[in-house]
């Protein structure tokens, strides 16, 4: 492909999805309009021509487990692809680690809904420290 295409391309990136819903209502509709099959089945993705990520981002929550490449002749699509799945592997990051520490939460007696001090840290703050921090990162 000519080269001044592709730096049009990347230079036009940041702005490229800015009040354009085309690349959503596409991705959506090819998202629900075809047959996929099921999560576990899928081991390997490849976005060719990923732009800014848009039906990237959808194939990853729909394949949370599939190995997802993204590529694109234009390194500026590329990394707004990047900038867009960091958020969302955060945002992943974030619910696996909420639903671990919701998981160790006191569920009986009198000391139900909050967090035992058993750790090196809380163990000189105790319970209410404990609590107080896991609350918090709930959040």
């Amino acid at each position: 492909m000519d080269s001044s295409v592709t730096m049009r391309f990347s230079r036009s990136a940041l702005t490229y999805a800015q009040g354009v819903t085309l690349h959503e209502t596409v991705a959506d509709a090819l998202l629900s309009g075809l047959t996929w099959p099921a999560a576990e089945e899928v081991g390997t993705i490849l976005d060719a021509g990923c732009g800014t990520g848009v039906l990237t981002e959808r194939l990853r929550r729909a394949y949370p487990a599939a190995q997802l490449t993204a590529i694109d002749m234009a390194p500026g699509m590329v990394s707004q692809t990047a900038t867009r799945m960091e958020g969302d592997a955060a945002r992943r990051e974030l619910d696996t680690m909420q639903r671990a520490l919701a998981a160790t939460q006191v569920r009986q007696g009198a000391e139900r809904g909050s967090w035992n001090a058993d750790d090196r840290w809380s163990t000189a703050g105790g319970r209410i420290y404990a609590t107080a921090l896991a609350s918090l990162s709930l959040r």
